[in-house]
């Protein structure tokens, strides 16, 4: 019986070592100076393989870590838009919200139609889309109604939240 439990917990001991691998020591830049580069990698030609939770990273067993940027990582705005104004937005356009400016300052132009469809009726939603050159959360926002007119929300922050009510 005793050697039967430290049999299992031998096996368990070794069989958990294989996982505890720790990474080789750093290099030192002078050791480091006189290494060949690293060979190219080829491009991938399919998609990642998928974990058990359906990400790429679980089936490399990196949890949480991505080894390569993927088509839904950008530096992109995305939000829904949810039409709260009684009446049809034909246009929603962004810009970022900068603050007060100084007196005579230029401020950035509006974007053009960030909607994901021609036409958002009230009471209704729809996905927006933006590639943005920078990455802030404030942004000034723009709804265009079919009457042309319009009506600005300014300062909403779009890192804290993908739902932007337009009332």
């Amino acid at each position: 019986m005793r050697q039967s439990l430290l049999l299992a917990i031998a096996a368990g001991t070794l069989a958990l070592t294989g996982c505890n691998r720790s990474a080789p020591p750093a290099a030192t830049s002078q050791q480091s100076a006189n290494l060949a580069a690293p060979p190219a990698q080829p491009a991938a030609a399919a998609a990642p393989a998928q974990g058990p939770a359906g990400n790429a990273a679980a089936a490399n067993g990196l949890w949480g870590v991505a080894e390569a940027e993927d088509e839904a990582s950008h530096r992109g705005v995305d939000f829904i838009a949810f039409n709260r104004t009684g009446r049809t937005v034909t246009a929603l356009s962004l810009r970022p919200d900068e603050g007060p400016l100084e007196p005579g300052a230029p401020e950035d132009p509006w974007s053009a139609n960030v909607l994901a469809q021609a036409e958002l009726p009230d009471g209704q939603r729809a996905a927006a889309h933006y590639e943005s050159d920078v990455e802030l959360c404030r942004w000034q926002l723009r709804a265009t109604f079919a009457d042309r007119k319009t009506r600005d929300y300014p300062s909403v922050n779009l890192c804290d939240t993908i739902r932007v009510d337009l009332r």
